[in-house]
């Protein structure tokens, strides 16, 4: 089909894609000072939002199998615990103390069990609906 020198250039999708990947190793590494695998798990955190008693059993905002939910939020924690990658627990309280959910001192309120933060682990507080909206994120 092509001859001479630019069949040389024809390469397969997947040939592109590893040579685009070498690249893209290349330039990080020469830029950083590190490997791409070092800086993109460098790079993560695992955010933890609302796993409270006030959705699971005997709370007022009770959900459909949370505990489930729970454990499978717990083996993920533990996983970056174990890669000593951040873990960050945001916990939604009232800012009305008269209110009837998420009021801060009742269990209800408490992180649950399963994801509780470790000492060092950052622990935000917010007392809107939206985590992500607020200056504190």
């Amino acid at each position: 089909m092509y001859s001479g020198k630019w069949q040389y250039l024809l390469l397969s999708k997947w040939q592109y894609t590893q040579v685009l990947w070498y690249l893209l190793y290349v330039t990080y590494t020469l830029t950083l000072g590190c490997n791409i695998k070092t800086y993109i798990m460098s790079n993560k955190a695992l955010i933890i939002i609302d796993i409270q008693n006030e959705y699971f059993e005997g709370g007022a905002l009770e959900l459909v199998n949370p505990v489930a939910a729970s454990i499978n939020a717990r083996q993920i924690i533990e996983h970056f615990r174990e890669n000593n990658l951040p873990v960050v627990h945001i916990q939604h309280l009232s800012a009305d103390p008269e209110g009837q959910i998420f009021v801060p001192g009742t269990v209800g309120a408490d992180l649950h069990e399963n994801v509780k933060p470790l000492p060092g682990e950052k622990h935000i507080i917010k007392y809107y609906p939206n985590s992500l909206g607020k200056p504190t994120f």
